[in-house]
């Protein structure tokens, strides 16, 4: 599987706070209000119709997922927010591939994420979720941004055993023939 997110993926759920081809998917907040709150979320796990899921073929050695990304979250004197990613795999449920919290401080990262799923197991499906959140406490001299642009997310089974056959293609000729 792989997107770019110059739209919502087919299936996926988005809250409203993300806009996409940015390029990738963004989201952004910024305040100065005391006791403000706010989320974004962007999963391919929700209730249906929102809901889609990526099979891993049997035969998988290792799942590999690679997020391109950027993130800042930004807490002049008084705000904390965090980022997380979490890959949801049949046979393994949630797993958090990317955590990264902000208290009072600054943080910027533009580091890829990656995660190896090693030798999934038979029937393993996969489905994603990005959330952000951001929560100033006290004003006037205190403000919080948060931006997560998401630009590109790649998820590649590996394995000796996925390789099609060279017969493969003439087969299939043989059958469209009879």
């Amino acid at each position: 599987f792989e997107t770019w997110f110059g739209e919502l993926p087919y299936k996926w759920y988005s809250d409203g706070e993300w806009e996409y081809n940015h390029p990738g998917a963004y989201a952004y907040w910024a305040t100065s209000t005391p006791d403000d709150y706010w989320d974004a979320l962007m999963t391919s796990c929700a209730s249906p119709p929102y809901y889609i899921t990526y099979f891993v073929p049997d035969g998988t050695d290792s799942l590999v997922v690679t997020i391109m990304h950027e993130l800042q979250l930004l807490f002049w004197d008084y705000g904390e927010g965090d980022a997380q990613v979490v890959l949801y795999a049949t046979n393994y449920g949630e797993i958090t591939i990317y955590n990264m919290e902000a208290v009072h401080e600054d943080i910027v990262d533009t580091q890829p994420i990656t995660y190896t799923l090693a030798d999934p197991l038979p029937g393993t499906y996969i489905g994603f979720t990005f959330y952000v959140q951001g929560y100033e406490w006290e004003p006037p001299t205190s403000r919080s941004t948060v931006h997560w642009t998401i630009d590109h997310l790649l998820a590649v089974a590996c394995g000796d055993s996925l390789a099609l056959q060279t017969s493969t293609w003439a087969d299939i000729k043989q059958l469209l023939r009879e």
